[in-house]
C-alpha cells in the first residue's frame, strides 16, 4: 500500500472516511484509493481534491468530498422525488462515459445528466432510467427545465472593463456557472445587457465570463492568462475553448497551453 505520511489531504481524507465506517483496503502506485464498507466497494482519486484544497486550504473542502463518497452507496430516490434535482452538467469529452447519459457539445466537452441531492451530484446512466420508468427525452426535458430555474434565480453582474462590458453570474451553487451556457432562457437573460449572440469562456465548472460577440478579439486577448490559469489549477476543468452562443454552442477559438 502506497502511503505518503506528509500528504495532509490524504491523511485527513483517510481519517474522515474511516470515521464513516469505510476501510482503506489499498492505495496503489497511481495513488488510486480502494475503499470498502461491507459489500460496497469504491475507488477514488484525490487529484482534483488536492487542487481544490490548494486553492482553498480549508478542511471543509475535504469533508464535503468525504460526504459525497460516503453517500454514493445510498439508493436513488423514486422519480417523483428525484426529478426536482435533475440537472445537466459538463465534463471533458475524453472521459470514458460508458452507460452514463451524455451528449457532445463541442470537441472538448460533453453534457451529462446528474441528480443533485445537495451534498453530491450522481451521474445518471441508462439503467437508472429503467428503474425510474422514464425515457431519455423525459430526463433531458426535466434537466433543461431545472436549469432554466437556476438561470432565472441567478444574477447577471456586468462590469466595465476598459469601456467594454464583461459579465458573469452570481448564484448560490457556483458549480452551476459553466453549464448555464446551455439554458434555453440564456438569450432572454443576457441580451438586454450584451446583445445577441454572445461569446463565453467556461474554463472550469465554477467560472464563466460572457461578453458581446463584437468584443471577441479584445477579450480573447485580455482573458488569455486568466483562463489558462483557471483551467490548469482547478480540480474540475471543462475547456479552454472560446464559445459562440447563438442557436447552439460553437467553439470559435481555443487557448493552447503555450499561449
Amino acid at each position: 500500500m502506497y502511503f505518503d505520511k506528509d500528504d495532509y489531504v490524504l491523511i485527513t481524507f483517510k481519517r474522515m472516511i474511516e470515521a464513516k465506517g469505510f476501510v482503506v483496503d489499498d492505495i496503489d502506485e497511481a495513488e488510486l484509493i480502494y475503499l470498502s464498507k461491507g459489500d460496497y466497494e469504491v475507488r477514488v482519486s484525490l487529484d482534483n481534491l488536492r487542487k481544490d484544497y490548494e486553492q482553498t486550504p480549508e478542511d471543509i473542502i475535504i469533508e464535503e468530498f468525504v460526504e459525497a463518497v460516503a453517500s454514493a452507496e445510498e439508493e436513488m430516490p423514486d422519480w417523483e422525488t428525484a426529478k426536482t434535482g435533475i440537472y445537466p452538467s459538463l465534463c471533458p469529452s475524453d472521459f470514458e462515459f460508458g452507460e452514463y447519459i451524455n451528449y457532445p457539445i463541442t470537441d472538448d466537452f460533453n453534457m451529462v445528466i446528474v441528480y443533485d441531492s445537495g451534498n453530491k451530484k450522481v451521474w445518471i446512466n441508462e439503467d437508472q432510467l429503467d428503474v425510474w420508468k422514464i425515457d431519455n427525452q423525459t430526463i433531458l426535458q426535466t434537466a433543461y427545465k431545472n436549469l432554466d430555474i437556476v438561470l432565472d434565480n441567478a444574477v447577471l453582474e456586468v462590469e466595465d472593463f476598459e469601456g467594454k462590458k464583461l459579465a458573469y453570474f452570481t448564484l448560490d451553487d457556483e458549480t452551476m456557472k459553466s453549464v448555464l451556457v446551455l439554458s434555453k432562457n440564456l438569450r432572454k437573460k443576457v441580451e438586454p445587457q450584451l446583445g445577441w449572440p454572445i461569446v463565453t469562456v467556461i474554463p472550469v465548472r465554477d467560472f464563466s465570463y460572457l461578453f458581446a460577440e463584437k468584443e471577441f478579439e479584445f477579450f480573447a486577448e485580455k482573458l488569455a492568462d486568466l483562463i489558462m490559469d483557471e483551467y490548469k489549477n482547478s480540480g474540475y476543468p471543462i475547456t479552454t475553448e472560446i464559445l459562440l452562443v447563438d442557436e447552439a454552442v460553437k467553439a470559435i477559438a481555443k487557448y493552447e497551453a503555450d499561449e
